[in-house]
């Protein structure tokens, strides 16, 4: 073995530290927004429930754009259209699921945690507190 890739692997271990990302911390509260979580969450027994999707509309025929995340950011005075609610997306977009599929966010290790939708540090959109 030549001593170029044993230098180029003591190298590229020397430079991880250095190649870390920083950490993401809470940017600011987002002010009018509330976290939901998802009606059927996995207990840790039996089939886990299937994806929920988000939508880029309210209409029956919007197409689905992804899936929600366990908890869902949405506005306060939000009222379902057509059967769904609008929620933020990680990346800041707008998008729609269907009302049935959420409830009040709540720890059920916690009674007493907290969820607040923030925007991070890294320009995504989040929660914190309650975890």
């Amino acid at each position: 073995m030549s001593m170029k890739p044993r230098i180029g692997v003591g190298l590229a271990l020397m430079l991880c530290p250095a190649l870390a990302v920083a950490e993401v911390h809470t940017k600011q509260v987002l002010v009018g927004y509330k976290c939901m979580m998802l009606a059927q969450q996995w207990d840790g027994e039996g089939p886990v429930p299937p994806p929920v999707p988000v939508y880029n509309g309210p209409g029956p025929g919007s197409a689905q754009v992804g899936i929600a995340g366990g908890t869902v950011i949405v506005p306060v005075s939000g009222a379902p259209v057509g059967g769904r609610i609008s929620m933020v997306f990680p990346d800041g977009r707008k998008v729609w699921i269907d009302a049935s599929q959420i409830v009040p966010w709540r720890a059920k290790a916690d009674p007493t945690a907290a969820c607040r939708p923030v925007l991070l540090s890294n320009g995504r959109y989040g929660t914190d507190g309650g975890y």
